[in-house]
């Protein structure tokens, strides 16, 4: 209401100092034109609500200011306005179909009532199609302009989904893949030796029952339930933890950690420990073997993780990362955090698992693992 107050005082007065340069030859101003210019500006009210009866009654009441020949003032304001908005709040169609034969009526208007001559006559008359076809102009730029940021939000957006979706997919299937690894092995054991020798049955039960819960207060953290309590974080301070798991199915698991040990952003902390539990989980399943070596080597701006058997190994045509989620997604999570990860036959035969991840500068050192 206020835009429209203001629009009606500058109409008005505008108009009268008008009437002062151009009476005359221009018609006197009159009841009718000062009725045609309140309405003009008080109209603009609506230019949220219906942009397209605004426009309509803006280049009406100008079709009549201009065809009667009133003084030349400010009454295409209004119009300019009300074109911007029907631009910005409607399609191009809509937007087409009104100004073109609006800014024809016009010119065909100030024709008639100011009856221009010569050339820059001319020019004045064509000039009035200005009023409605610049400002449409830039409404629709502005309309498309904010259309392109907001069809990009949400591109953005179904980004953010798709990779959240994809995190929680890949932490899933490290944390369910290798608990039931561990699981299925230590369910074997107890069925071997229940009938034989029963209290040989406990331990791996009890590890079942370890393994089970562990994975499960994982589970809770990574689809938003919040961290397990007491656990601080999810990195390769459980690095241990897994390899007593491991080591409780049977497979010797050697340690090797080369450099000073350094605190890692969170992320790099966690597809490090995933490389490492994956790598094992495989060498669990797959390999047939009884010893696996891990080796973290601590460089200037670097961490290397190298995960090796002396099992069977896969075949020689197997895809060396796989096509799965396992070492795929996480030679994907290497490459995103500006790493890397080789996985294939290793030289003396068996298995072996690399990545190099970047460090980030300044990490502080911690205690040597």
């Amino acid at each position: 209401m206020f835009l429209a107050v203001l629009v009606v005082t500058f109409l008005v007065f505008g108009s009268r100092q008008a009437g002062i340069d151009q009476v005359p030859p221009r018609r006197p101003l009159d009841t009718a034109v000062y009725v045609v210019l309140v309405l003009a500006g008080l109209a603009l009210v609506s230019r949220r609500r219906a942009p397209g009866a605004l426009f309509a009654i803006e280049v009406s009441l100008g079709l009549v200011y201009l065809g009667r020949g009133y003084p030349y003032g400010p009454l295409p304001v209004p119009i300019a306005l009300a074109a911007y908005g029907l631009a910005r709040r409607r399609g191009t169609r809509v937007t087409l179909a009104a100004t073109g034969p609006a800014a024809l009526a016009l010119v065909l208007a100030y024709l008639v009532g100011y009856r221009p001559a010569g050339l820059l006559g001319g020019a004045d008359a064509v000039a009035q199609a200005g009023w409605v076809l610049l400002p449409a102009l830039v409404g629709g730029l502005v309309r498309e302009v904010r259309a392109a940021a907001a069809r990009a939000e949400e591109a953005a957006a179904g980004r953010r989904v798709e990779h959240e979706r994809l995190r929680v997919a890949r932490e899933v299937h490290d944390v369910v893949g290798h608990g039931l690894s561990v699981i299925s092995l230590q369910a074997g054991v107890a069925l071997h030796v229940l009938d034989r020798r029963p209290e040989q049955a406990l331990p791996a039960l009890e590890a079942i029952r370890a393994t089970s819960i562990a994975a499960l207060d994982e589970l809770r953290a990574t689809l938003g339930s919040g961290p397990p309590e007491g656990q601080v974080s999810g990195g390769l301070d459980r690095l241990d933890a897994i390899v007593d798991q491991l080591r409780g199915c049977g497979l010797t698991v050697e340690v090797q950690t080369v450099g000073v040990a350094c605190a890692l952003a969170p992320d790099m902390d966690l597809v490090a420990l995933r490389v490492v539990q994956e790598s094992l989980t495989n060498v669990l399943r797959h390999s047939g073997t009884a010893t696996a070596r891990v080796q973290l080597r601590y460089e200037p701006g670097l961490l290397g993780v190298a995960v090796s058997d002396d099992g069977a190994g896969r075949p020689a045509d197997a895809n060396p990362v796989g096509s799965g989620r396992g070492l795929a997604g996480l030679a994907q999570r290497a490459t995103e955090l500006g790493g890397s990860l080789q996985a294939g036959r290793g030289e003396g035969g068996g298995w072996r698992v690399i990545a190099a991840l970047p460090l980030q500068p300044g990490a502080g050192s911690v205690q040597p693992r």
